[in-house]
């Protein structure tokens, strides 16, 4: 999770979470140790980026625990949801718990606002400064659009890795490793894979420009 000021939002984004949410299912069926989820994701259980993960899934109402990782009885339905019309309205519960626990609630009865006045309305939530808000504009609203704009049936992407800067290299056939300053970790590449790699570059790009 990040925090600015007095509240505390999500790193992933909805659709990231509800990613990671199918792989719990998928996987452990529900209920995953800490450190199998971690390997399951290619991620340190003791890192940054992997607390990241385990918070946005809380942040959004999809899972929590500590030693072990449940998923809520949201997290499960939105994990394989029976028809676009359930996961349209599984994702605004998701949606809601997120805005109301960052004081935004009202956001979810709207459009996402212009930036100007996205940037006071956080302002006004977080009681953080305008500099600091400024610096954690630009995630907040992708996290933002990804959850109050519609979705496809293909929205679904997949999951990320560490926060440090990543880099796509070729590996074995077949395979794709992403290697990042602390190491580094092979997947096979996918469509799911391929958008994690997307993920994760955009997400050290908004680190840099915040720096």
């Amino acid at each position: 999770m990040a925090r600015l000021g007095r509240i505390e939002y999500p790193e992933l984004t909805l659709t990231d979470a509800i990613a990671v949410a199918g792989k719990m299912e998928r996987v452990f069926g529900g209920a995953s140790p800490r450190a199998g989820l971690a390997r399951v994701l290619g991620l340190d259980p003791r890192g940054g980026w992997f607390a990241a993960v385990v918070a946005s899934l809380r942040i959004w109402g999809l899972a929590d625990g500590r030693g072990t990782q449940r998923l809520s009885r949201l997290g499960q339905r939105l994990a394989f949801p029976q028809s676009e019309a359930e996961q349209t309205e599984l994702r605004r519960e998701g949606t809601g718990r997120c805005l109301s626990s960052i004081g935004l609630g009202h956001l979810q009865r709207r459009e996402l606002p212009g930036r100007a006045e996205l940037a006071v309305l956080v302002e006004e939530a977080s009681g953080a400064d305008r500099a600091t808000v400024a610096r954690h504009l630009s995630k907040l609203e992708r996290i933002l659009r990804d959850a109050l704009e519609p979705v496809d049936s293909e929205g679904m992407t997949g999951q990320g890795a560490q926060a440090a800067a990543p880099a796509a290299v070729a590996g074995p056939p077949g395979t794709m490793e992403l290697r990042f300053s602390g190491g580094s970790i092979s997947l096979p590449e996918s469509v799911e894979n391929l958008q994690l790699a997307m993920t994760l570059l955009q997400r050290r790009i908004e680190e840099l420009r915040s720096e």
